[in-house]
């Protein structure tokens, strides 16, 4: 049998809330199963919050990782602060850092990563964005992103609609197979479906965006989702 050549696919990964930390924990969980069934390795460069990120020299090992999963980025000696300019100028510099192609992750809920991603697309990088503030933000903004699809980069957002269910590549199918889409009739807020459900049930609107807030079912602010 023919081993295939192992890859190395380096990720810089923005945000490390609740989702952040979820995806953190299952590459750690997954890098075995990846390596020995797709010859796939995703080594971690950089790790980035709203107010700081800490940088791997060349790559961040294990243990920082897992220290991230368990505390956040606060706090530790080794973490910089990190407004988007240095996110920038992180991005800019992957080449000269040896990694000539890899994919930037947006799992933020904010409006100041569309700068970090359009440098990421033309320095020729992936993106995937669980983030819907930058598919939504200036016109130019778009067109970078799409540009980058064009000249054959990925750029990925499934989770950004349907509370991650697979809605546009369930839709991108049965298109490209030749069905027509007449219309579509949902309600793709899990938040909303959350909130009609408890207050069918009798609950205060209060009481269940405080329930929903907690469960982790809301956008870090939940005025986000209202």
């Amino acid at each position: 049998m023919v081993q295939n050549e192992l890859r190395s696919v380096p990720l810089v990964i923005l945000g490390v809330g609740g989702i952040g930390r979820t995806l953190l924990r299952q590459l750690l969980r997954q890098r075995t199963y990846l390596r020995l069934n797709h010859a796939l390795e995703l080594p971690i460069i950089a790790l980035a919050g709203s107010r700081s990120m800490v940088i791997g020299e060349p790559v961040l090992d294990v243990e920082t990782v897992n220290a991230v999963c368990e505390h956040g980025l606060s706090g530790a000696a080794w973490y910089r602060t990190a407004p988007e300019e240095e996110q920038v100028t992180l991005i800019e510099s992957l080449r000269e850092r040896g990694f000539d192609r890899g994919i930037v992750v947006d799992l933020t809920a904010s409006d100041h990563t569309s700068e970090v991603l359009v440098a990421a697309c033309r320095q020729g990088h992936d993106v995937v964005m669980a983030n819907k503030r930058p598919l939504s933000a200036e016109m130019d903004v778009w067109y970078e992103l799409m540009s980058a699809r064009k000249r054959g980069q990925s750029v990925k957002h499934e989770a950004t609609v349907g509370a991650g269910l697979p809605v546009i590549s369930t839709l991108l199918g049965m298109v490209d197979t030749g069905d027509e889409i007449i219309s579509i009739d949902a309600c793709l807020s899990g938040t909303l479906n959350y909130l009609c459900a408890a207050l069918e049930d009798g609950h205060a609107f209060s009481e269940s965006v405080k329930s929903a807030h907690a469960m982790g079912v809301t956008e870090p602010d939940p005025r986000d989702d209202l």
